[in-house]
């Protein structure tokens, strides 16, 4: 569907709401106040006052009062100022431009509210998600060398491990099997001549480029895991909302973070 030049992500937005019943409460310009009733995996409904900030392309949301949500919780993607991580955008950006377009993003708005009960009952966040921060970039690095090696499965059910050799390389493993090594210094998969971890038959040096992949999965999984690192390092003093058990500030007292604030790092790389 073509937008009309005049039609602003705001309107679009409120045109689409209907199909995930949600209502207009208020408008200010391109701020919305809306609406949403949303199903649980149990079956019970709750309904989100939520504040839209409409005035790019990829608007943002966030609850209007924290009802049911804390304001702050990277392990639910809910970054500071309580606004949500709907999706990581250099992966799939979520831009408003047309209805269609609009309809896709209440669909993540909506799946996303669908899984918080679970997350706070369980304690952990239900499925895969984007990591936080600049780990998100490396993430989706390693994925796509991993899923030119046909080991994108075993990447996101997180069989493979990077192990660092004090002779200078790294080995990936998959369970308790050694795949390949790479040499840290030059960045390059050790053993050319082994037959190649897609299952071709072919010796990697010549696999369609799939030397460079080797690599690539390896050093980009290193990287993510410096970068969700030093991310967590900078919310160091930062308190925990307390529902998540793997969170790394759960060691810390429980309190909640001042609603509807801007001032802290970012939660994640959306």
């Amino acid at each position: 569907m073509r937008a009309r030049p005049e039609t602003s992500p705001a309107d679009w937005l409120i045109l689409a709401m209907a199909a995930y019943g949600a209502t207009l409460v208020s408008r200010g310009g391109d701020e919305l106040v809306v609406s949403l009733p949303v199903q649980s995996a149990s079956g019970v409904v709750t309904t989100y006052v939520l504040t839209i900030s409409a005035g790019t392309a990829e608007p943002r949301v966030r609850e209007t009062s924290r009802q049911h949500l804390p304001s702050f919780c990277p392990e639910r993607h809910i970054n500071p100022g309580g606004w949500f991580c709907l999706a990581f955008s250099q992966a799939e950006p979520l831009v408003v431009a047309d209805e269609d377009t609009a309809v896709i993003w209440w669909a993540h708005v909506w799946k996303f509210l669908s899984l918080q009960p679970l997350a706070a009952r369980r304690g952990i966040w239900p499925g895969e998600a984007w990591a936080h921060g600049d780990a998100a970039r490396h993430q989706l690095r390693a994925r796509q060398a991993a899923e030119a090696l046909g080991l994108l499965d075993a990447l996101q059910a997180g069989s493979l491990s990077v192990r660092r050799h004090t002779r200078g390389f790294l080995r990936l493993f998959e369970g308790g099997r050694r795949l390949y090594s790479v040499w840290a210094g030059p960045r390059r998969t050790a053993t050319l001549r082994q037959p190649c971890v897609c299952g071709s038959g072919r010796p990697l040096r010549s696999c369609s480029g799939h030397a460079t992949a080797t690599a690539d999965l390896v050093f980009e999984m290193e990287a993510q895991r410096a970068a969700d690192a030093a991310f967590w390092a900078d919310l160091k003093g930062h308190p925990c909302c307390g529902t998540m058990k793997a969170c790394p500030l759960a060691a810390r007292a429980p309190m909640p973070m001042p609603a509807n604030t801007d001032d802290s790092p970012a939660a994640c790389a959306a």
